[in-house]
């Protein structure tokens, strides 16, 4: 349609409320709504739209060079009876159709008349579900939640959850669409940019009316409300400009390319259909009212207010990392150390008694400057995490401390420092007071190859002391404990003490995999529901296998065997969040992702 520079054309978008609006978009009244409550909207919409409008002419002989946008969304599924909890896959479906539409690949494009096809455009845009939230964990983009609304009229009630509803994820970072069962009659409706208060901001959508089949009711079933109202969220507006029918052939969309027209089209005209003096109007326009089997198009005005949007008020979204994949902890194997490689044998401090007691490595006594503790070949594995058994802890000032470290082995004993931390020696005399092993975190890991060596140094200083328990040297153990003397020679204390001790020290021993790499669907593994609230079903190709649970620090949290196949997982215990399954069948290990929601 013709541009116009006043802003009259805004008033009347925001003019005289009609019925006929409420029955397939919400958005024209909710800003209306919206302009009732705040006087000043009205200028700041102004001020937006000529900014906009700069925007696109400052940018007009740029427009081959733009990259295509991508926009993480989140989907808040709203559901108080079961059919309302629509399945991912309709989810998934409607994701499908927005990008065909965004990006002019639906199938339906060949429907364009002629006289329209050299305006009809790729807007380079597309939408992924988020990967990660707003902290930085991993998610499948979906949330789902129970609600105690039966139905939810126009307004925000969904998005706060003292209303049943679920809070938006960072809305200048995200879309959040909200789906859940709206009032008869309405569809859906979007946040004009600018419009809505920040925790509100995205597009509300009807179960009934979100992607292809499931609880889809024609002839909306096409995944085009989404489309639609989406396009207002990117701050397009409708294509008739939304006159009220008193003074039609009057209204504005602030598009070029859209033709004018009187008012909104319904079902499916006949080509052509014209209004306004126009050779027909773009009834097939994502942004008119005609049912989803007839629209195909969004125009190349519409893309440029689109694009003009995203580096606008939207410009949130172009540095968002919702829809790349975490950097993860890497999944750590058994908990392992020197003294009990094959498994978790943790000597705390109460277990042992007089005749138990080994060695107190440590100082004040021979001036040693160093120990460490030797770790046989891992291959190339990951250190995530050090545990010390610290026997006694004192300190002169209380930011002393001493330096924990990963070294290389050398030929003998110690070599290259891979890693260091500080550790203050106040924190491990509160450890030892909490009987609690003292932790020292190397995250998101330190990579090793081979042999290698942890421990720490220590500097002497008045009133300090610092004492590590070891096993006993008659014990049955190898002897992997070192130390390094005053003049800066490392030794075993087998060899120069002639016994064999192992020092208190356990280290996390990590694949350099990542949950992220290993979580891809698994072919031979199936686990259902997904995401799990109570019981997860878990199927494998083999028969007899075991399998762990852990979290996304690695930590296991759940372990377990069967011989039949299958597995029916408790995990109403566990806390919400993404978790690793990792299923060993002889030399055969298999992994994928899961997801508690409670």
């Amino acid at each position: 349609m013709k541009h116009l520079i006043a802003f009259f054309l805004l008033s009347l978008l925001m003019g005289q409320p009609y019925l006929l609006a409420q029955e397939r978009c919400g958005t024209t009244l909710l800003l209306q709504q919206r302009e009732q409550e705040d006087p000043q909207l009205k200028a700041r919409l102004q001020a937006l739209n000529q900014q906009l409008h700069e925007w696109i002419d400052a940018n007009a002989d740029k427009a081959a060079s733009r990259a295509v946008i991508t926009i993480p969304v989140v989907v808040h599924v709203l559901h108080h009876q079961a059919e309302q909890n629509i399945a991912d896959e309709q989810i998934f479906s409607q994701i499908q159709v927005l990008n065909d539409d965004y990006r002019r690949l639906n199938a339906d494009k060949v429907n364009t008349p002629s006289i329209f096809q050299s305006v009809a455009a790729d807007c380079e845009i597309e939408f992924v579900l988020a990967k990660q939230d707003p902290s930085g964990n991993a998610t499948t983009g979906i949330t789902r939640t129970y609600t105690q609304a039966q139905v939810f009229q126009m307004g925000n009630a969904m998005k706060r959850t003292e209303t049943g509803g679920k809070a938006a994820w960072d809305t200048k970072k995200y879309l959040n669409i909200w789906v859940c069962n709206l009032n008869t009659g309405l569809l859906g409706y979007a946040s004009v940019p600018g419009s809505e208060l920040a925790a509100y901001d995205g597009v509300v959508i009807s179960y009934k009316a979100f992607g292809k089949g499931g609880a889809t009711v024609a002839p909306y079933n096409l995944g085009r409300t989404a489309t639609h109202e989406i396009g207002h969220w990117l701050n397009l507006q409708h294509i008739w400009g939304d006159n009220d029918g008193s003074d039609p052939c009057s209204g504005t969309d602030n598009v070029a390319d859209t033709p004018n027209q009187a008012l909104q089209n319904e079902g499916c005209p006949n080509f052509p259909a014209p209004t306004c003096g126009n050779t027909s109007d773009m009834f097939m326009n994502y942004m008119d009212y005609t049912r989803d089997a007839c629209m195909n198009l969004f125009t190349k005005g519409q893309k440029d207010r689109m694009n003009a949007t995203l580096n606008g008020v939207r410009s949130g979204i172009l540095s968002s990392l919702g829809g790349t994949v975490p950097v993860i902890k890497p999944v750590c194997d058994t908990l392992t150390n020197a003294i009990s490689p094959d498994g978790l044998v943790l000597y705390r401090v109460e277990e042992f008694s007089d005749d138990q007691t080994g060695y107190l490595i440590g100082h004040n006594g021979y001036r040693d400057a160093a120990f460490a503790e030797y770790i046989g070949s891992v291959g190339q594995k990951s250190i995530a995490r050090i545990m010390f058994d610290f026997a006694r802890a004192e300190f002169g000032n209380p930011l002393d401390s001493v330096l924990v470290f990963i070294r290389k082995a050398a030929t003998e004993g110690p070599g290259e420092v891979l890693a260091s931390r500080k550790l203050a020696i106040a924190a491990i005399a509160a450890n030892i007071d909490n009987f609690t092993y003292t932790e020292v975190d190397f995250a998101p890991g330190i990579t090793v190859t081979g042999s290698f060596y942890v421990g720490f140094e220590i500097t002497y200083l008045p009133g300090d002391t610092v004492a590590m328990y070891s096993t006993q040297y008659d014990e049955e153990s190898s002897g992997n404990a070192w130390f390094q003397d005053s003049a800066g020679v490392w030794s075993s204390y087998d060899d120069v003490y002639e016994i064999a001790i192992s020092s208190g020290v356990y280290v996390d021993i990590c694949s350099t995999v990542s949950i992220a790499e290993t979580a891809e669907n698994v072919p031979e593994v199936m686990v259902y529901p997904n995401p799990v609230s109570e019981i997860l079903n878990i199927s494998f190709v083999e028969k007899l296998f075991s399998y762990e649970v852990l979290s996304t620090e690695g930590r296991l949290v759940g372990k377990g065997s069967t011989a039949t196949g299958s597995v029916q997982l408790p995990v109403s215990r566990l806390s919400n969040g993404v978790y690793f399954l990792r299923l060993i069948a002889g030399d055969k290990i298999a992994g994928t992702k899961f997801i508690i929601q409670h």
